[in-house]
């Protein structure tokens, strides 16, 4: 019995030896997680400037108080046409607001005026969205309802300084998409086509339009604001202006070219140099031959503003680039996940996104709208 007490002894202090040396092991390694934390440089590349969680905007949760209301708003375009003022174009679910006015759903604009800090919602009334230009005073919204099968096309006009919404033109789709468009808005005027007709219009004023001898142009013609045509004749770049028909020469081309488009708000003149299908290599110039960068796979989706890239397909790292691609800066997305890729872009200052923050139960979960700065290096 004294035999089994004794050991009994050394048990009970064994145990209580391998608890203390458990406990300074463990704190050990919290201290050195800690260290290494505290160790890792930090992230200053991108400045998290704005943080928009719509609960703030609709003061109430979504599915029977189950959600954030933002899990119910599906951003579908982003529009910065402004330092200050974004503008979302998205599709919200009515029928998961409480009290909803219609069980479908509905396209809606969001608009901040104080770069991304409130919003305000204004509903179009509309099913889907098709097609959103901005520039400058003006933001051109293409969204539609089905009417038996057909789709009903809505053009609005989208005031960006008091974020009144007028709509300018409603038509049934055509069978034929291409036989009615409209395009190249620069906030004041726009190429309309309806059929074989291509017209000039000033959607400020619709009285003011003009016909545009598109035949004289060819296939590839460009509206590059305030009423000039770009177009491409052979070996000379052209500007027609629209409004008091002067045709003048901008350059006479000293090389051949592929084609001729518009690339990131910017004319291009394009040299292939291999294309087999998935994998391709164009070299692209400005319309007097400088050359801006290689086209690629690699950067087909890239943001382009004159030397800033940002490439954000990967969405856990965002990097970009102020020399045309040659050098990068990359920032680490910490804190919050990127879900899609439907990003705007304010020049090559700040970018706007959706993230999702995942806090369990807590009010800082779910999604938000985010601007980031960019540090330049």
């Amino acid at each position: 019995m004294i035999l089994l007490h004794s050991f009994a002894k050394i048990v009970l202090h064994m145990k209580l030896l391998y608890k203390k040396f458990y406990k300074r092991l463990a704190a050990s390694a919290y201290l050195l997680v800690a260290l290494t934390a505290c160790s890792q440089p930090q992230d200053t590349h991108m400045n998290w400037i704005a943080k928009f969680d719509f609960f703030d905007l609709y003061q109430t949760r979504v599915n029977n108080g189950s959600f954030n209301p933002g899990s119910a708003i599906t951003i579908k375009h982003i529009a910065i046409p402004y330092e200050n003022t974004i503008i979302l174009a998205a599709i919200k679910e009515e029928s998961s607001f409480p009290n909803p006015t219609t069980q479908n759903n509905m396209i809606v604009l969001f608009a901040s005026n104080d770069k991304g800090q409130s919003y305000r919602e204004i509903p179009t009334g509309e099913e889907d969205l098709e097609y959103v230009e901005s520039m400058e005073d003006y933001t051109l919204v293409q969204a539609y309802a089905m009417n038996k099968g057909v789709k009903v096309q809505k053009i609005y006009l989208f005031n960006n300084q008091t974020f009144e919404l007028q709509k300018v033109d409603e038509y049934m789709q055509p069978q034929n998409i291409l036989n009615y468009t409209y395009r190249d808005f620069d906030g004041k005027y726009v190429i309309k086509k309806n059929y074989e007709t291509y017209t000039l219009l000033n959607f400020l004023d619709q009285e003011e339009f003009y016909e545009m001898p598109v035949a004289a142009f060819g296939k590839s013609f460009f509206h590059s604001g305030n009423a000039k045509i770009i177009y491409k004749k052979d070996k000379e770049i052209r500007e027609y202006n629209v409004k008091t028909q002067e045709d003048k020469l901008l350059n006479v081309l000293k090389d051949t070219y592929d084609y001729f488009l518009r690339v990131d708000n910017q004319l291009t003149l394009q040299k292939k140099i291999f294309d087999d299908g998935d994998k391709y290599k164009y070299d692209l110039y400005d319309i007097y031959e400088n050359k801006l960068y290689e086209y690629t796979p690699e950067n087909k989706y890239f943001y382009r503003y004159k030397n800033f890239m940002c490439d954000y397909r990967d969405r856990s790292r965002i990097r970009y680039s102020y020399d045309y691609g040659k050098s990068w800066t990359t920032h680490k997305v910490r804190d919050f996940s990127i879900m899609q890729n439907i990003f705007g872009f304010y020049k090559d200052e700040f970018l706007v996104t959706e993230g999702v923050f995942f806090r369990g139960d807590s009010p800082e979960s779910g999604g938000r709208v985010m601007v980031g700065e960019f540090v330049k290096p």
